[in-house]
């Protein structure tokens, strides 16, 4: 239930006990290699006109990296907005799954009102 209803809450919990950083930092920076050699291959392609060249090379460095998990993971300020609504109550599971219910159902509602930008 709580990994349906609270995944980023979840998954901070994994990666602090199970991802170390500098492992990802050297995953991100294989794919940063990588990147730069697909554009030098780009670069040196004799059949690929120069606009294709370029809007290529604009695609490969405009792709978004995720390696691992979301960077959101860590954002303490983001996580806790997120879940402003969602209230703990010890003594009455019962209301705190209200509780979750209702701060899940608000945060859909903002995602269904956002602009494109605001989702990514």
């Amino acid at each position: 239930m709580l990994d349906d209803r609270l995944p980023d809450v979840i998954a901070r919990v994994f990666v602090e006990e199970h991802f170390l950083k500098k492992e990802r930092r050297y995953i991100l920076d294989l794919v940063d290699q990588h990147k730069e050699v697909f554009k030098d291959i780009i670069e040196n392609a004799k059949w690929i006109s120069d606009t294709a060249k370029t809007a290529s090379k604009e695609k490969i460095d405009s792709m978004k990296v995720e390696v691992g998990y979301p960077k959101e993971v860590y954002n303490d300020a983001y996580l806790n907005q997120l879940h402003k609504n969602f209230k703990v109550n010890t003594d009455n599971p019962f209301q705190t799954a209200v509780s979750m219910t209702r701060a899940e159902k608000s945060n859909e509602v903002k995602l269904l009102r956002a602009t494109p930008k605001d989702t990514m």
